[in-house]
């Protein structure tokens, strides 16, 4: 399985997303658009295994978890339609999903820490959720099936709402 671990594929302006009424931040103040909203973009987007776990996750996904749950497709991951918030949050999604496997505990890393699946999985769906109320994906389809694979975590009652969404 090729995952593209490069996330540059098209510019994302925060300024266009800050405009939608969508967003957490929509008419925020000039402080929060120029300082703290770029930073949560920037932690959000490299919330993600290095290539190699990513690959090996995704193999988990694909191998086990799409036959039962198809929610995103190879094809979906590696089509160049995809903006650069729209590839990561179904990358992090299917590293969310595939991590419920105990296989996968090998590649449960961010940045240069291993965690639990619990752990792995608040981190990931954290940024998830992040980048959904920041109103930075703006294809309907991949925010659907972000709730989806979200959808699959998200199992307390904290979670509820979105899990519902």
């Amino acid at each position: 399985i090729r995952l593209n671990s490069s996330l540059n594929h098209g510019p994302q302006k925060t300024s266009q997303v800050l405009q939608s009424p969508s967003s957490l931040f929509y008419r925020s103040g000039s402080l929060i658009q120029k300082v703290l909203i770029p930073l949560l973009e920037q932690e959000c987007l490299s919330m993600v295994p290095p290539p190699d776990g990513l690959r090996a996750l995704a193999q988990i996904y694909f191998d086990k978890v799409y036959p039962i749950f198809p929610v995103v497709n190879e094809s979906t991951i590696h089509s160049d339609q995809l903006l650069k918030p729209e590839r990561t949050i179904l990358q992090q999604g299917i590293c969310l999903a595939a991590s419920k496997n105990h296989v996968a505990e090998p590649y449960l890393v961010l940045g240069d820490a291993n965690f639990s699946c619990r752990e792995f999985g608040e981190k990931i769906s954290g940024a998830m959720r992040m980048m959904i109320e920041m109103g930075l994906l703006t294809n309907k389809v991949v925010l659907i099936q972000a709730l989806a694979l979200l959808s699959q975590f998200t199992d307390d009652p904290p979670g509820e709402d979105l899990s519902s969404q």
